[in-house]
């Protein structure tokens, strides 16, 4: 999830702080020190968004879950580890949960016109980790953290490799 690849891969980090305050819900993230803001005070998207990494997000609430409808998403980015890509038309709906107290599940919808046929969805679960705390996070400091996630996530040995844009630097020891 280096800059050079983030955007709906957000969930792809294993170490996030998700906390709400009046008319906003953010979400820290460790790795690559990423911050999301989510306004929930009713306002809707800009008309003609500026093209970020992190696009723009607003939510509201559904009974228990928190609905939350991106866009504004610079093609920059993949959509999970392995470089699916996308491109500025990308539409994300994540659906946001807690199904028990100590678990959270994240149901997310893609749409996007001009990558895909057709509009498709899948799902992320957490686990709460009340004694974890978000660190600071520099590629050098977590070289050992950083080489076994990469390995993990299948990006260097993708079984369709013409379908992967870049592959992701390995970090340096």
């Amino acid at each position: 999830m280096s800059s050079s690849r983030r955007a709906t891969d957000l969930y792809s980090a294993v170490f996030i702080e998700i906390f709400q305050t009046p008319g906003r819900v953010v979400e820290l993230f460790e790795f690559d020190h990423h911050m999301r803001q989510i306004f929930t005070d009713g306002r809707q998207h800009p008309k003609d968004p500026d093209l970020t990494w992190m696009g723009d997000s607003i939510g509201w609430y559904e009974g228990d879950t928190l609905v939350v409808d991106t866009i504004g998403l610079n093609d920059k980015t993949w959509i999970d580890r392995g470089g699916l890509p996308h491109s500025d038309q990308l539409h994300v709906t994540e659906r946001i949960r807690r199904p028990a107290s100590d678990a959270l599940e994240i149901n997310i919808t893609i749409d996007d016109p001009k990558a895909y046929t057709k509009t498709w969805s899948g799902y992320r679960n957490f686990k709460l980790r009340p004694t974890w705390n978000i660190k600071e996070f520099i590629c050098a400091d977590n070289s050992d953290y950083n080489e076994e996630f990469i390995n993990k996530s299948g990006a260097y040995n993708s079984s369709n490799p013409s379908k992967q844009h870049a592959k992701p630097a390995k970090p340096n020891k």
